[in-house]
């Protein structure tokens, strides 16, 4: 009898670097960004800002925590569960805290860019939330000239801006993009998605 034939498989690895974008258009469903040599292509997406160095990259986490546990009476272990409380999220380190633009995308509900004469800055208050699709773009390690990205749909960061200012390091500020649900999507679609080219 022949035994299940193993998958190692070196072209199934995933390297980077990798570069976080953002933009205001999602693709509709089932569908997916578009990109022209590893950037999204600027007429399909004309609001693609790029975010930027990273401290170490990016990692992208998606988890579904475990629901109500049900019970039977003849058995001591629980036979189901439900889905609990779904979350995914981009996490990283930015390093260009002078780019007043992301400093604004990275106070969502606070931050508002200012500009004067010679002058530019973010002013923080209470503004209404403007959420963002978030893009994490990366090369195949295949070929370079295909790429992987991963999609949050509808996102804002939560981990609000840290910014030290020290004469033996440079400023980074760490990001948490997270994902929310647009429910007019299918249920399978609604957060984020995973895509590559072949």
């Amino acid at each position: 009898m022949a035994g299940a034939v193993k998958s190692y498989n070196v072209n199934l690895l995933n390297i980077g670097p990798g570069d976080l974008w953002v933009m205001d258009d999602v693709p509709a469903a089932g569908g997916r960004i578009t990109l022209t040599a590893g950037t999204p292509e600027l007429s399909a997406h004309p609001t693609a800002k790029h975010l930027g160095h990273t401290d170490s990259g990016s990692t992208f986490t998606a988890s579904l925590a475990e629901g109500e546990k049900i019970f039977a009476d003849e058995i001591p272990t629980a036979i189901r569960t439900t889905a609990g409380e779904g979350s995914a999220t981009i996490t990283a380190t930015l390093l260009q805290t002078a780019d007043m633009d992301l400093l604004t995308l990275l106070s969502p509900g606070q931050g508002t860019k200012a500009t004067a004469a010679g002058f530019e800055g973010v002013t923080g208050g209470s503004i209404p939330i403007v959420y963002k699709h978030v893009v994490l773009i990366y090369p195949s390690i295949v070929d370079p000239l295909k790429f992987e990205w991963i999609s949050l749909y509808k996102a804002s960061n939560t981990a609000g801006i840290e910014k030290a200012i020290s004469r033996k390091a440079i400023a980074k500020t760490p990001v948490t993009f997270t994902g929310l649900a647009i429910s007019s999507r299918a249920a399978n679609d609604q957060t984020w998605s995973n895509w590559k080219m072949i």
